[in-house]
């Protein structure tokens, strides 16, 4: 009895629209009708003559038929327009369903990219607590690769969201690769045989950067795993400088480290507000 009650109510959601907007249009059709028949026989009354009744049957053949092509035309628009709301529904249906779904994995994803920061973090604090003059070099370093099919993964959800639910995942992109290529050029300064220095002010921001991107998938995780309706929340240089006593035990030079946050925040970063909203 339930499962019947319900194909009834489905089928009633679906014709609902167009039992509407046909009975909208058909209201003023039939009520015009019958005005016009009503006047119909008023003239013929008053002019019951062959040739009056001929004129009269003409004008209505021709009249009536274009107000049945305009009524034609008017509920042909609302079924194309109810089949456009149909299928425009339909479509938001499955991207929302699809969004739910590549959510619901989002927290693997944010899980291997807090690793990566956190190895990061710890691979340049150990650079800084080396430095003892304004250079090093170092042969042997290494850093993590980047989690495999990130990029794949948070572009299915961006893509399958809300802009303003994409817009934390599009900064968290972008931070990521900006902060993949300085990792790069931070290994090939401190490996480098023709001269670079790896100077200590880069390794600094390298250990912020570390931190941004761990702060920022710990604002991610909640949404991720719906606790939050609304969009991820933003971070502020609180949550990096939290976010630098979580991922680096006895941090090394942490004034200095804070210091910079702070003046990060106060002026940017390469001209623009920093963290990036």
């Amino acid at each position: 009895m339930k499962d019947g009650e319900h194909k009834v109510r489905r089928l009633w959601s679906r014709l609902r629209p167009t039992i509407v907007i046909g009975v909208l249009v058909a209201v003023p059709t039939f009520a015009a009708t019958g005005a016009y028949a009503w006047l119909f026989l008023r003239s013929v009354i008053r002019n019951p003559t062959l040739e009056h009744l001929i004129a009269l049957l003409f004008l209505w053949q021709t009249q009536t038929g274009a107000a049945f092509a305009i009524a034609a035309a008017l509920i042909g628009a609302a079924v194309v327009l109810d089949q456009t709301a149909t299928t425009r529904g339909l479509e938001e249906m499955r991207r929302a369903r699809r969004a739910t779904a590549l959510r619901a994995v989002l927290p693997l994803v944010l899980t291997e990219l807090t690793d990566y920061a956190a190895c990061c973090a710890a691979i340049n604090a150990r650079l800084l607590a080396q430095l003892s003059s304004s250079a090093i070099t170092d042969p042997d370093l290494e850093f993590p690769a980047l989690p495999a099919k990130m990029a794949d993964r948070l572009t299915d959800l961006i893509e399958a969201s809300e802009l303003n639910h994409a817009r934390p995942l599009i900064v968290l992109s972008k931070r990521v690769q900006i902060h993949h290529a300085r990792m790069r050029d931070t290994r090939r300064r401190a490996t480098s045989k023709d001269g670079s220095i790896l100077v200590r002010a880069n390794v600094v921001h390298r250990v912020i950067d570390s931190a941004e991107i761990y702060a920022r998938c710990d604002k991610l995780f909640l949404y991720a795993r719906g606790g939050a309706v609304g969009p991820a929340a933003a971070i502020t240089p609180n949550d990096v400088k939290r976010a630098l006593r979580l991922i680096i035990t006895g941090l090394p030079d942490a004034e200095e480290l804070n210091n910079e946050i702070d003046r990060f925040a106060l002026n940017g970063e390469n001209e623009m507000p920093w963290p990036e909203i």
